[in-house]
């Protein structure tokens, strides 16, 4: 069996908080109906035929992503193998302030229209100055979440700044690259930021990074970047002390010893 570790990432990036959306269920249509070698090698093959009955009737049920959750699931059991955390973490903690600090979001003042990208969603509109938006997404959950936390950012906002940077060099070339990384691995998936009201910066011997959890979530999200460079997340969970599909942040080990150092 060929493993297509393009889709596994993928896969990863959907699973990193142990909970998959309408949006992530679309998004992961639309990846491996855009990639015929995707879909042609596993994991995408184990999949494939799922995605296309549930968007047979052009509705997304509940039971139907249930069901497609606990493939997932499977898939990630199936590619982590026996391999575990490699840090004891039982909470995720609050580092010294002098060791990191809140990571918070830009300020852009303009209004953005972002247009439907699929028939499961449609129009919106964005504040990008008091990180606003009228989808459900919003309205409902993130408009509780404090000024400038990330985690106000809905697909659609994510979608905004997007679009913002892609338009105006002047902004870009100002913006912080941490946070357009961010966007991009986001965006890439269709998806907004993790709503949850903790974002902190770990900055140790020259490494960054960024977690993200909320106090009654199960995983948490570290985004930091890969060997190849980019900016990714991958996701701990921290009652069984593992990382989501086996995959780690290089310098995952100094994670330990970071929190070790500082709780």
């Amino acid at each position: 069996m060929i493993t297509n570790e393009a889709t596994v990432s993928f896969i990863r990036h959907v699973m990193a908080d142990g909970v998959v959306t309408e949006d992530e269920v679309v998004a992961l249509g639309t990846y491996l109906n855009e990639n015929r070698d995707a879909r042609k090698s596993w994991p995408g093959t184990a999949i494939f035929e799922v995605l296309k009955d549930i968007f047979a009737d052009g509705r997304i049920a509940p039971h139907e992503v249930a069901g497609l959750t606990k493939i997932l699931h499977g898939i990630e059991v199936i590619c982590a193998g026996d391999v575990t955390g490699d840090t004891n973490l039982t909470v995720v903690p609050v580092a010294e302030d002098s060791d990191t600090q809140q990571f918070k979001l830009p300020v852009l003042d303009q209004t953005v229209t972002i247009t439907a990208t699929s028939q499961f969603d449609s129009t919106h509109t964005v504040n990008l100055k008091r990180h606003e938006c009228d989808c459900k997404d919003w309205k409902q959950i993130r408009h509780k979440l404090p000024e400038f936390c990330p985690g106000r950012l809905c697909k659609h906002l994510v979608k905004g700044f997007e679009l913002s940077a892609a338009a105006q060099p002047d902004f870009e070339a100002a913006s912080d690259e941490l946070f357009l990384g961010l966007i991009k691995v986001s965006a890439d998936t269709d998806r907004g930021l993790e709503a949850v009201d903790h974002w902190k910066l770990l900055k140790k011997d020259g490494a960054e990074f960024l977690v993200a959890w909320g106090l009654k979530s199960e995983w948490c999200n570290v985004y930091a970047q890969s060997e190849t460079g980019r900016l990714e997340r991958f996701g701990f969970h921290v009652a069984n002390k593992r990382w989501s599909f086996g995959s780690r942040p290089p310098k995952a080990g100094m994670l330990k010893k970071f929190f070790e150092s500082n709780f």
